[in-house]
């Protein structure tokens, strides 16, 4: 059967919920995994970053 959800469109502002979501999810995986793995920093630039992209898309 088709995936008919591939082919839609999304909002930018949609992308960015889904990009940091997954941020999130994969932050979390790595402090369980070890709390002083340094990419956990550059996980939190990144949702950061994200996050100030929303606000500014919800503007």
């Amino acid at each position: 059967m088709e995936n008919q959800h591939a082919s839609a469109p999304i909002s930018p502002l949609e992308l960015n919920q889904r990009q940091l979501a997954a941020w999130q999810e994969l932050k979390q995986q790595l402090v369980a995994a070890n709390p002083d793995d340094s990419r956990i920093g550059y996980c939190d630039r990144r949702i950061a970053n994200i996050e100030a992209e929303i606000v500014r898309l919800g503007e």
